[in-house]
């Protein structure tokens, strides 16, 4: 297996070269930037599977380059590291989605990182365990449609839902609610799915409020923009 790829942004000389001495002596891949414009050439051309960022950079705040990530890395795990703690950085930078905030000498930087690396694969393994069973949901239901093929929607549905609710809420659904789910992004109607599925609208309504529970949203409207929104955004 290849080692972990790790960038570290900071402007501090001393710092950078003693994480990559950590880091490297671990056994990862460690890449340095000195500043925002940097990191973002090297993500450019590179696969990172972990940012390190320094908030105090010279010109520019790591935060913002946290607010400014290319395509492709929503899902790669950020640290924080400060030689100057706040609460104000520290609420900005959990709102940001970070996984640590780690004030600085970092002694314990590499243990840091294995667990946000090792939160990242248990991560990663629910969203495609989660991938192939829409996928294998879409295939039933196309076997039970008479051989009428499966929308684009109910295909794409895997990806968008992988990306777009937190990677457990829709192992939380019943065989069933999976079921109703597809129908829902083929764009059917309560109505229409009981007929499909011969139960009653009563009873389609109950797994539809259970689905929107379980993913956290509170109507349709929301389950289904937020997947065509993550599919207008590819």
């Amino acid at each position: 297996m290849d080692p972990f790829h790790i960038l570290l942004v900071d402007d501090d000389r001393s710092f950078r070269s003693y994480a990559k001495r950590a880091l490297d002596a671990e056994g990862y891949h460690c890449d340095i930037a000195n500043g925002v414009d940097l990191a973002h050439e090297l993500m450019e051309v590179q696969d990172f599977d972990l940012l390190v960022v320094d908030i105090n950079l010279a010109g520019d705040s790591g935060l913002d380059l946290v607010t400014r990530l290319p395509d492709g890395y929503a899902h790669v795990p950020v640290i924080i590291v400060t030689g100057d703690p706040t609460v104000a950085t520290a609420v900005e930078a959990l709102h940001l989605g970070v996984v640590d905030y780690v004030t600085k000498p970092a002694l314990g930087l590499v243990d840091d990182v294995e667990r946000a690396l090792a939160k990242r694969q248990k991560v990663a393994a629910l969203r495609a365990r989660l991938a192939r069973t829409v996928r294998a949901l879409a295939q039933e239901l196309e076997v039970c449609s008479a051989g009428v093929p499966a929308s684009a929607d109910l295909l794409l549905v895997a990806e968008d839902v992988s990306r777009s609710f937190p990677p457990e809420a829709l192992g939380l659904l019943s065989l069933r609610e999976k079921e109703i789910l597809g129908h829902l992004v083929q764009g059917l109607r309560a109505k229409e799915i009981a007929l499909r599925l011969f139960i009653s609208v009563h009873t389609v309504r109950n797994h539809i409020r259970s689905i929107l529970n379980k993913c956290g949203v509170h109507s349709q409207i929301e389950l289904l923009g937020k997947l065509q929104a993550m599919k207008a955004g590819q």
